[in-house]
Parts: C-alpha cells; sequence; structure tokens
C-alpha cells in the first residue's frame, strides 16, 4: 500500500538510474473499480504523462522501465486527476452537518494499480510534511493511539468524483430517506459556507428544493452567492411572495441581474408583487390564488383546481370575479365539494367578504382574520381588483418578527 502524499513530488529513475523527473500526480478512470491509468511526471523541461504499465516499483519508490513511450499530458475520455478530483476534496456529512477533508489517497499496486480508498484523519496530514511516525510515536507515550481514518473507495460514489464531487454512497442512502423541507431545517444548525458545501454534493433537484425550503437569511445568502443563472433556476421553485422578499433583502442590482433568468411566468407574478412590496401589506402578498367568474360550476372550479394549482404550496379559498374583474365572492373547498357538480359559484359563494387594501396597516389585517376566523384576505385596489392575497401564516410570521 502506498500513500499520494509518499509518491507526490518522489524522484523517478529509469532502470538504467537516469533522473526522469518528479511524481506530480496520477490520472485515474472514476469506476467500480479506480484503475490508475497513468502518472503525470514533471520533468526538467516539461510535464509528460506515462502509462502506469510502463512503472516497476522497488520498495516505495517506482521504477520506469527503459524504451517506453512518453508524451505531453493528455487526460482520455473516463480519465480524471488524482490531485485535482480527489487530493484536498471535501465530503459532506450530512449527520454532523460537517466538511470533512480529503488529507491523503491510498494506492494499491497488487495485482494492479487502483485508488484503494482515501484518508480523512489527522494522520494524512502529517504524512505530507513527513511526521506522522513522529507523532504517532509521542502520542503512544501519553497512551492515546492515532489510527488513520480510512474509508475505501467501495464506500464513494464513482459518478460523483467524475463530476467534481465527493459522496458517500451511505450519505446518498440518507439524501433519499430524507425529505427536503427537514433536510432543510438540519442544514439551518450549520454555517451558510457548510450548506453551500453540502448542496454541493446534492443531487441538482434536491439540492434546489432544499434551498426552497431554507430560511430568507439563508436564502438571501445563497443566492447572492449563485450566478444569475443559478439564482434565477432557484426563485423559480419558490413561492413568488418569498422569492419577493429574497429580492429585496439582494438590493436592486442584483435583482434586476436575477429577473430575466427566472421562469417567465413566476417572474410576472414576482414583477407584480414587487410593484406593491414597498406599500404596509405588498410585501406579504402572494398571487398564489384561484380566481373564477361567478357563473362557473362546481365541476370546472374542481378541474380548475386540478391543473392551475399544481405548484401552490396551499390553497384556502377560489375567490369569484364578475365581468368587470372586481372579487365579489368567497368560498373554500369544503363548501365547493359539498354542492353538486352543475352548481354555479353565485348559488353558494359567501358575498359578504372581508377586504384589505394595499394601504391597510397589517395589524388591522390580523385582527380582522381574527375576528371573522378566517384564514386568508384578499388585496384589492381601489376598482376592487383582485390583486393578491395575504395568509394568516404569513402575516402572524412577520408580526411576530418584528417584536420578537
Amino acid at each position: 500500500m502506498l500513500y499520494f502524499s509518499e509518491l507526490y513530488g518522489k524522484k523517478v529513475y529509469s532502470e538504467d538510474n537516469r533522473y526522469i523527473g518528479k511524481i506530480h500526480d496520477f490520472l485515474f478512470l472514476a469506476a467500480e473499480t479506480p484503475l490508475i491509468t497513468k502518472a503525470v511526471i514533471k520533468t526538467p523541461n516539461n510535464t509528460e504523462s506515462i502509462s502506469i504499465q510502463n512503472f516497476r516499483r522497488h520498495n516505495r519508490d517506482l521504477i520506469l522501465k527503459n524504451g517506453c513511450t512518453r508524451e505531453s499530458v493528455t487526460i482520455k475520455v473516463g480519465e480524471i486527476s488524482l490531485l485535482n478530483h480527489l487530493q484536498n476534496q471535501q465530503i459532506i456529512d450530512i449527520n454532523g452537518v460537517k466538511v470533512i477533508r480529503v488529507n491523503d489517497v491510498i494506492v494499491s499496486d497488487l495485482p494492479e494499480y487502483v485508488i484503494s480508498g482515501i484518508d480523512v484523519g489527522a494522520l494524512g496530514v502529517f504524512r505530507w510534511i513527513g511526521a506522522a511516525n513522529i507523532l504517532v510515536n509521542i502520542l503512544r507515550h501519553f497512551n492515546f493511539h492515532l489510527k488513520s481514518e480510512f474509508i475505501p473507495w467501495s464506500d464513494i460514489q464513482p459518478e460523483g468524483v467524475a463530476g467534481g464531487r465527493i459522496v458517500l454512497k451511505k450519505e446518498i442512502e440518507k439524501l433519499k430517506k430524507i425529505r427536503p423541507e427537514d433536510l432543510a431545517e438540519h442544514l439551518e444548525h450549520a454555517t451558510v459556507q457548510n450548506v453551500l458545501k453540502a448542496l454541493k454534493v446534492m443531487d441538482k433537484d434536491i439540492a434546489l428544493r432544499v434551498i426552497a425550503d431554507l430560511n430568507l437569511d439563508y436564502q438571501t445568502e445563497i443566492l447572492g452567492r449563485y450566478t444569475p443563472e443559478h439564482a434565477g433556476q432557484i426563485l423559480s421553485l419558490i413561492d413568488p411572495d418569498q422569492s419577493v422578499d429574497v429580492l429585496l433583502s439582494l438590493g436592486k442590482e442584483k435583482r434586476e441581474e436575477i429577473l430575466p433568468h427566472v421562469e417567465s411566468t413566476k417572474r410576472k407574478e414576482i414583477e407584480h408583487l414587487l410593484h406593491y412590496a414597498k406599500t404596509p401589506i405588498g410585501h406579504l402578498m402572494t398571487t398564489e390564488f384561484l380566481s373564477v367568474p361567478a357563473d362557473t360550476t362546481v365541476r370546472n372550479v374542481i378541474e380548475k383546481v386540478r391543473k392551475k394549482t399544481i405548484d401552490f404550496s396551499e390553497m384556502l379559498y377560489v375567490y369569484a370575479i364578475n365581468n368587470n374583474n372586481q372579487v365579489v365572492g368567497a368560498l373554500n373547498l369544503h363548501e365547493l365539494l359539498l354542492n353538486k357538480p352543475d352548481v354555479p359559484l353565485y348559488r353558494f359563494m359567501n358575498q359578504n367578504l372581508i377586504l384589505g387594501r394595499l394601504t391597510t396597516p397589517k395589524e388591522i389585517i390580523l385582527r380582522r382574520m381574527l375576528k371573522y376566523h378566517i384564514y386568508a384576505i384578499p388585496i384589492v385596489d381601489e376598482n376592487r381588483a383582485l390583486l393578491g392575497i395575504v395568509s394568516l401564516q404569513d402575516i402572524s410570521e412577520d408580526i411576530i418578527n418584528q417584536y420578537s
């Protein structure tokens, strides 16, 4: 067994004792059996890659066979660099919400040269400065036995290494079992830096969903560090009212860079909310509501609920509008399901609406909700056109945060 720390920088000689150069890197296949294919040697004049088959081992040295082919470094399909893809890379421990560093790489040469695992312990660090044995002997006097913390290659996801991420198979299984919202809550106990690193090892879709469930402070910090394209992808998954909070926290310049990359339908909703964001109630408003003409039948409303609210985080009421686009009624889903399919909404909807305006103080909105036992209030303009709704949960959280 050899360690990369012991091989890196080691002088290479030919069989006839000619100096060739120093070992700089190894190329290997990121597969279930990670065969080493080439050694990268820094010669006095160049950097060359030489097939590993042209070396033989002598004690802890590699001897280059005479007459072998040497070429400039070429990386073929499937080959990756040990130095760039394994050494000093980071692994995320989801359980401990911490980052583990690859301190050394273990190479086996029987029957072929392969990567057999990685060392994430302190000994791996001291091996690089030639002090591992000294440290072990010193600690032994204090009855402390320091060992390598070895992770075998069989525990590593090969596809992740090829993609620039080191992911342990057990962590993949954990991620599959944890719901994104639970994982987001778990990660909120970590630093933003560690959260960013954890997101890198996740599948792209899971990572996006986790970010959508993080709190506003984390979302703002993370999106502020992402490219506008990446940030736009994330905001396309987040509720529009939540996206507005994030964008307002980022500042105007960053906001204008991100918005063009948000999915078009979601972008229109966000821009609509941003327009009213500076009003007393506008920043709490969401466009996730369903409004239909008052003469729509129960059957057609249920069909619209199925088709149009698939991405809503929740839907508390259906709002009825007249020909002038004015809100004239509301009903909850229970009332909707109790009526026969061909009955129009105006026959049973509640017409005594409790409404709010953009200038209505949020404390008054909350008081009305509590007084009339309603979970959302429609916000209208001077013509009674429906602009959005404010939920009891959002306004309660905002007031609690204000006074906490």
